[in-house]
């Protein structure tokens, strides 16, 4: 399996790639080719691939409705991916990795306008692989949407 990706969707074949090109005005040159990437998680939103990139599930097809994550990863991903913020400073693929939360603790709350509040969380989080760590996660309302930050 590969994949390719243009400014907006990814496919599996070239010739999917070009007419997914052609619709978001992707000149072929700028087409990301990646030979060994696997499929390792989609959702209708997003998918997970083994090289740690995550990328729209536009352009797969439907069949392939591939779920390795936890529930957990799962909505940890989709809540940053949801919002208006770039990649977590923690990376995908430790999201993609955790097994669960094992406890939550509120930091802050605080005000960022009267209307408006940034909330803060301490993650305690178990891996798959057993290991536990502490993950950051900051979410800012906003009029229009929101930001949802998670880092180390």
């Amino acid at each position: 399996m590969a994949r390719y990706q243009t400014r907006r969707y990814v496919a599996m074949s070239w010739v999917d790639a070009t007419r997914l090109a052609r619709l978001d005005g992707t000149p072929l040159d700028d087409v990301v080719y990646s030979p060994e990437a696997r499929l390792v998680h989609r959702t209708d939103w997003w998918a997970f691939w083994s090289d740690g990139q995550l990328t729209t599930a536009i352009g797969l097809p439907e069949e392939w409705q591939l779920r390795s994550m936890s529930v957990v990863a799962e909505e940890l991903i989709t809540a940053v991916w949801m919002s208006d913020s770039p990649s977590p400073e923690c990376g995908w693929a430790t999201l993609a990795a955790i097994q669960d939360v094992i406890r939550t603790r509120l930091l802050e709350v605080s005000l960022q306008s009267p209307y408006y509040p940034v909330t803060r969380h301490e993650l305690v989080v178990e891996f798959r692989d057993g290991r536990r760590g502490t993950l950051y996660q900051r979410i800012t309302r906003r009029s229009d949407g929101y930001l949802c930050e998670i880092t180390q």
